[in-house]
């Protein structure tokens, strides 16, 4: 089977590469002519976006998707498709992969009608299509795409990510089904929980420096990786048990920003917290008792 790969950055390079390690056939497309001829170089197959392709079973589109002006910038990702539409044959039964970041809705609300609109071909009877994002660190995308943790595949229909879970099989790392919108809303999960840990302990670290611990910070962090359940048990804080409730977790937040405000101390995360929190209380209460536990159970 042959595969293409839409764009040989960090993703798709880093991909590919673990792709041909279990011996598949794959041909990179790439906008830059510096990183086409690279890759020719070390004797792999890559060409530029205007040159000639066999057409193939499997496409992988992994192109940037920035943000502009609080806007996600789809050109590259437009490009990639349309030239992919006019790819498509039927015969081979292809599928359309994007592996590229982007918001949830954007699968199914654009990116199918628009691989419909310019191949002139129907999604189920001409083509499947898949959503499967990367979790790829930039300084270890090759030892993660080698071995992964784990696959999320976003399927347009049941099935159609048959032929990804097959390949997938081949480098290992569970695979995970669900629907496209599931996988899109996911990978914002992802990145935004991130974004959310680094942040909360860059707001404790300054904290830490207020009282003259900085020399002690990095132990007070490591008792936290192990001593808090949010930290060493994966699904702490997951489950629908509803808002953050408990004899110790409401009124701690709302002691230690008070003990913050009085030293001219800010907390953006804690304070967005205790409004969310403060939200999520009083939603709950005018529910009627479904009998869970509390979140911090």
């Amino acid at each position: 089977m042959k595969i293409e790969i839409v764009g040989a950055g960090v993703v798709g390079s880093a991909f590919g590469r673990a792709l041909i390690s279990q011996g598949a056939n794959i041909q990179w497309v790439d906008s830059n002519p510096d990183r086409v001829q690279d890759l020719r170089n070390q004797g792999l197959h890559a060409t530029l976006p205007d040159e000639n392709a066999d057409p193939c079973s499997l496409y992988f589109l992994c192109v940037q998707t920035p943000t502009i002006r609080g806007e996600q910038e789809r050109t590259a990702l437009r490009e990639s498709l349309a030239r992919v539409a006019t790819l498509l044959r039927p015969e081979l039964s292809p599928t359309v992969v994007i592996r590229s970041t982007i918001l949830p809705g954007t699968s199914r609300d654009w990116a199918i009608p628009y691989i419909e609109h310019v191949s002139g071909l129907r999604r189920n009877e001409h083509f499947k299509f898949v959503y499967y994002p990367e979790f790829l660190r930039e300084k270890h995308a090759a030892a993660d795409a080698s071995a992964p943790r784990i696959h999320l595949l976003g399927e347009c229909e049941p099935g159609h990510g048959d032929a990804v879970a097959k390949i997938l099989a081949d480098i290992g790392g569970p695979v995970v089904r669900v629907s496209l919108e599931a996988a899109e809303l996911q990978k914002y999960i992802h990145n935004n929980f991130n974004t959310l840990k680094i942040g909360f302990f860059n707001e404790m670290r300054r904290v830490a420096e207020r009282l003259n611990l900085t020399a002690e910070t990095e132990a007070i962090f490591s008792v936290t990786s192990q001593s808090a359940e949010g930290m060493w048990n994966p699904a702490y804080g997951t489950r629908d048990w509803g808002p953050v409730s408990g004899n110790c977790l409401p009124k701690d937040l709302e002691a230690f920003l008070s003990w913050m405000r009085s030293r001219d101390l800010v907390s953006p995360l804690l304070e967005g917290l205790s409004m969310s929190s403060s939200m999520e209380s009083t939603k709950q209460n005018a529910l009627p008792n479904l009998g869970k536990g509390s979140s911090s159970d």
